[in-house]
């Protein structure tokens, strides 16, 4: 039975539970057995330790990620778990809107096991919102005359996030995680522009105030992810684990300018002149992503994992303009825009865990990405007596290597982690953060209760 034990901890890899530590073996989590992918599959709540995390990352060391998860329960009447977190970048990472995304979100997890069966929940949640306003005054180049404009600008941007996973225990040490996700991404923005004209007679330069212009401009956007991740650890012996992963994503993303337009209206003292316009467009922007990997796990002592694998992903995503025009000036105009593009790309990953002293260790990882293609086929389609236009473009891309150094420090119930600058050897030590990413990029730190 202490054997068993034994096994199990060297197998679940949980010395440490930081996005840090991730980082530093790869990051490649789904070779990888930590408590940070509680966010990825739920039902991890059941397996964890009681504790507080908390992590600061990028050059400017800001907060990315805090939470406090409880456990209780053993494995004869089943175990349950329950954590709350702020993370500060979603799920939803890699859907291509270009608008803000909020800042920091709140999310909640909860799970329970069942016998060799564990089962999870979690949600996310986050919102940002911002107006500004610029009161300006400038020349119009006309004699003397001079323009005030006042500009409005205001959006609302969220996020949610729902996740339901699984875990299956079966053999002695044997588990396979597996969750499925729906992440949705909203976008709302107003902006006006509403200006006078400042006129001086060049008669007797008396001074009048006419309209001058005003423009609207609303645009709502929205992005949806439908995500699925599957992975088991096998061990084909008591130090050795085959660990095949799987994972398929689906997104769309769309913008909808209901009233999208523009209208000017010019007023002087002996005419009127006036041209409205009005632009209509709608993008529909939609994507796979599969990815797959294939690792291998080696525990040669306890607290030491070496790590190898190789992952691939499939990207395909189609973006479809369709956009209208109309002045009083000139003809209106159509077109439709398809663009396909495709990209594939292979990955080769290793890493190692290796104790120093009791309560320390270090970590280091290589990733080596594979040059590729994206193929871009683009079909433009006017809506007239014109033809279509279909363009294929290739753009070659370069292969990629990526190296990770980084410590883990355990004393007591306290754990602390590093992710070293990967030239933090050539520059010398700088410091957390600061300039040019010198000393250590990310730090996490964990208090078990």
């Amino acid at each position: 039975m202490r054997k068993a034990l034994t096994l199990i901890g060297l197998a679940a890899g949980l010395a440490y539970a930081t996005e840090t530590r991730v980082m530093t073996m790869g990051y490649e989590p789904q070779f990888l057995q930590d408590e940070f992918l509680v966010l990825y599959y739920p039902s991890i709540v059941t397996q964890m330790q009681s504790m507080y995390l908390f992590e600061l990352g990028s050059v400017s060391m800001a907060p990315r990620y805090a939470g406090a998860f409880w456990t209780g329960g053993d494995k004869e009447t089943g175990r349950q778990g329950i954590g709350i977190y702020l993370r500060k970048n979603t799920l939803l990472e890699g859907v291509p809107p270009t608008y803000p995304e909020p800042e920091l979100g709140f999310g909640v997890v909860a799970g329970k096991s069942f016998g060799k069966l564990s089962l999870g929940t979690g949600v996310y949640y986050s919102q940002e919102a911002e107006k500004q306003e610029l009161d300006t005054t400038f020349p119009t180049g006309w004699f003397d005359d001079t323009a005030n404009v006042v500009y409005t600008s205001d959006f609302v941007s969220s996020n949610i996030t729902f996740m339901l996973g699984g875990t299956l225990n079966y053999g002695e040490l044997n588990f396979a995680d597996l969750s499925v996700g729906y992440a949705m991404h909203g976008y709302n923005s107003t902006y006006t522009e509403e200006g006078e004209l400042i006129y001086i007679d060049p008669d007797d330069s008396t001074q009048r105030i006419d309209e001058y212009y005003y423009k609207a401009w609303e645009e709502s956007d929205g992005a949806s992810s439908m995500m699925f991740s599957l992975r088991a650890f096998h061990f084909l012996n008591e130090k050795l684990a085959f660990i095949p992963a799987f994972g398929y994503r689906m997104d769309n993303y769309s913008i909808v300018a209901p009233d999208d337009t523009s209208y000017e209206h010019w007023v002087f003292p002996d005419s009127s002149w006036s041209d409205p316009s009005e632009s209509r467009y709608n993008i529909e922007n939609k994507g796979t992503n599969m990815g797959f990997g294939l690792g291998f796990n080696i525990y040669p002592t306890e607290g030491m994992t070496i790590m190898a694998g190789i992952g691939g992903s499939m990207l395909n995503r189609d973006y479809n303009l369709k956009w209208h025009h109309d002045t009083a000036s000139t003809d209106s105009t159509f077109a439709d825009t398809l663009q396909n593009t495709s990209v594939k790309r292979i990955a080769f990953v290793s890493g190692a865990e290796v104790p120093v002293f009791t309560w320390l260790c270090l970590r280091g990882a290589m990733k080596k990405t594979l040059g590729g293609n994206i193929v871009t086929t683009t079909t433009l389609d006017y809506h007239d007596a014109r033809p279509s236009d279909k363009t294929t473009e290739t753009t070659t891309l370069p292969d990629d290597f990526q190296f990770w150094v980084g410590l883990g420090i355990r004393v007591g119930s306290f754990r602390l982690d590093g992710n070293l600058d990967p030239m933090f050897l050539y520059h010398g030590f700088y410091g957390l953060g600061g300039d040019d990413n010198m000393g250590f990029l990310n730090v996490s730190a964990a208090y078990l209760f």
